[in-house]
C-alpha cells in the first residue's frame, strides 16, 4: 500500500512538472518571437508566420502582397536619444496597425526601422492602401511626452506579390527589397530638388 501511495504522489508531481514546463515553453516561444520595443512579431516570428501563410496561400492559390517599410531618416530620431527612437517606433507601429486592413500581419524586419507587412489582397489594392496610409502619416503629428516635442514620421516602401509563379519567401523579399531601394532613391532625389 505504501509503495502505491508514493507512486501516485510521484506521478502527480511529474504531471505538475510537465504541465509547468509546457506552459513555460509556450511562454518562451512567444517571447522569442516578439519584438520587445513594439510588441509585434520580430524577424524569427515573421519567418514562422510566413511558413504558415505560404502553405495556406499555395493550397488556396490566393494572392497576397508582402510590403517592406522603412522609416525615412530614422537616424535623426535616434540621434536625439535611443529612448526617443524607441518611442517613434512604438508610435509608428500603433498608428500603422490602426490603418492596416483586417487580416494584415505586421512584423519588425530584422533590426532597426524596417517592418514587413503581409496583406491578403492583390497587388494593386495593396499599393492603393499603402499609399493611403502614407497620406495618413503625412497628416499625423506625434508628440514625445517627455519633452513635449512634436514630430512627424514618413516612410518608404517596396512591395512584391505572391502568386502561383512565386518560388519562395526569399524571392518575395528580394523583389520587395529592390522595390524599396527604388522608392528610397526617388525620395532622396525628390528631397535634393
Amino acid at each position: 500500500m505504501c509503495i502505491n501511495s508514493v507512486l501516485y504522489y510521484l506521478i502527480g508531481i511529474l504531471s505538475l512538472l510537465v504541465f509547468t514546463l509546457t506552459i513555460l515553453l509556450r511562454y518562451y516561444v512567444v517571447l522569442s518571437q516578439t519584438d520587445e520595443i513594439t510588441s509585434i512579431k520580430n524577424y524569427r516570428g515573421f519567418c514562422v508566420l510566413m511558413r504558415k501563410i505560404l502553405l495556406k496561400h499555395r493550397k488556396g492559390n490566393t494572392p497576397f502582397t508582402l510590403v517592406l517599410i522603412d522609416i525615412d531618416r530614422f537616424r535623426n530620431y535616434n540621434s536625439q536619444g535611443y529612448a526617443f527612437g524607441d518611442y517613434v517606433l512604438k508610435e509608428f507601429v500603433q498608428f500603422l496597425k490602426q490603418e492596416l486592413p483586417f487580416g494584415a500581419k505586421i512584423a519588425r524586419f530584422k533590426f532597426g526601422d524596417e517592418f514587413v507587412i503581409v496583406i491578403p489582397n492583390d497587388f494593386n489594392a495593396t499599393i492603393e492602401k499603402i499609399n493611403q496610409i502614407q497620406e495618413s502619416f503625412r497628416l499625423k503629428t506625434f508628440t514625445y511626452p517627455i519633452t513635449k516635442q512634436s514630430f512627424e514620421v514618413r516612410f518608404s516602401y517596396g512591395a512584391s506579390q505572391f502568386d502561383e509563379g512565386t518560388q519562395s519567401l526569399q524571392s518575395l523579399l528580394f523583389n520587395a527589397e529592390n522595390s524599396l531601394k527604388e522608392n528610397k532613391e526617388k525620395v532622396i532625389k525628390c528631397n535634393e530638388n
